[in-house]
């Protein structure tokens, strides 16, 4: 357990760190540290779908939070974690089999 919570504070370090917005920090470390699925703006980000995050993005997302946040993904998140749709599935899958 405290591995996790190692985890969720390096993640919320890192974030704050790269300015990512804080209304995001929730989702992205439950989907890092355990599987959770994002909502559809940080899906589209973790799956490397610019136009679907454009559409999505509230306004911090169009004020530099899609930068930042793609920033903290490129140089802190583990890359087999996002980059794609089947990156995010397999991400989640991993952990899905962990709780079986």
């Amino acid at each position: 357990m405290a591995t996790i919570d190692r985890a969720e504070q390096h993640y919320l370090q890192r974030l704050d760190a790269r300015e990512v917005p804080e209304h995001l920090h929730a989702g992205i470390i439950a989907y890092l540290t355990a599987g959770v699925p994002p909502g559809g703006y940080l899906r589209a980000v973790l799956s490397n779908d610019l136009t679907e995050a454009v559409k999505r993005a509230d306004a911090s997302g169009r004020e530099g939070g899609l930068i930042a946040l793609v920033m903290f993904l490129f140089h802190d998140a583990p890359h087999p974690a996002w980059g794609s749709p089947k990156a995010v599935s397999d991400w989640m899958a991993t952990f899905r089999k962990e709780r079986v």
